[in-house]
This record gives C-alpha cells, sequence and structure tokens, in this order.
C-alpha cells in the first residue's frame, strides 16, 4: 500500500505547475491521437494537481521514452530522432541536467490518467534527465 508520505511533493520549490497554454499543442496530438475533446482535456488539466511519480505508475507510461533512456547518449540520440521528424523541436536536457544538479525548479512533467492507462502528455525530456540523475519526479496529473 502506497503512503500518503510517499504521494506527497517534499518541496513545490523543486517543481513548478505546467500551464496548459505551455504545452499545447502536446495536447492538441494527445486529442487526436485519443479522438476525445480537447476542450475536455482542458477542462481536466484545470482540476490537477502536483503529485509525486510512483514506479507504479511510471512503469505503464504510454508516451514515454524512459525506459530506453539508459545513458545521456541516449537522450541525444532520442532528440535527433525526434528533431528529424520535427524541425522545430528543441531538446533542453543539457538545461535540466543542469537545473537538476543546482537545485533549480523544472517544470513538472503533466500526466492524464484516462481510464486504466496513464499517458505523458508533456516533459519527455525531463522524466529521462530526472531517471539518469536519479531524482524523484513529480507530475502534474489529472484524470479525464
Amino acid at each position: 500500500m502506497i503512503s500518503l508520505k510517499e504521494l506527497l511533493i517534499e518541496s513545490k520549490e523543486e517543481w513548478k505547475e505546467p500551464t496548459f497554454e505551455a504545452e499545447e499543442s502536446d495536447f492538441e496530438m494527445l486529442a487526436d491521437q485519443l479522438d476525445i475533446s480537447l476542450d475536455k482535456i482542458k477542462e481536466a488539466f484545470d482540476e490537477g494537481e502536483l503529485k509525486r511519480l510512483m514506479p507504479s505508475v511510471w512503469d505503464k507510461l504510454k508516451n514515454c521514452d524512459c525506459k530506453k533512456a539508459n545513458s545521456f547518449k541516449d537522450i541525444v540520440d532520442l532528440s535527433q530522432k525526434l528533431q528529424k521528424k520535427n524541425p522545430d523541436y528543441k531538446s533542453n536536457w543539457k538545461q535540466f541536467k543542469k537545473d537538476f544538479k543546482n537545485n533549480k525548479p523544472v517544470k513538472a512533467p503533466i500526466v492524464m490518467k484516462y481510464g486504466d492507462d496513464y499517458y505523458l502528455v508533456a516533459g519527455n525530456t525531463r522524466l529521462m534527465v530526472a531517471k539518469l540523475m536519479d531524482v524523484s519526479p513529480a507530475i502534474y496529473l489529472f484524470v479525464y
């Protein structure tokens, strides 16, 4: 059983709440992928909150490359593949690594619970860097 303490975020300063607007293109892709309403996703997002990412949820995340990232070279390779697909894609893994190292706040990845599934909406790179730096990530979790 998961204790309440495990779900609490020790310091809100280490993770910043994301905004819908900053990640809107990712929400649009997810809405298309799942054939659901973007407006209803926004309504659900507004009810979300920061939570500690539990290993049981992390293992179930869809749209996440964390299992592929065992080194920073893997992150670079994945970033290059994404950039080939989308020239506008910019990887900021180096900044996340620097921020984690210097205990600076990072915008929390966004996860949507949809039925029994958990979808990573935004924050793939943040999660990969957190994993490699052994940082216990928080997520902004909402239920659709």
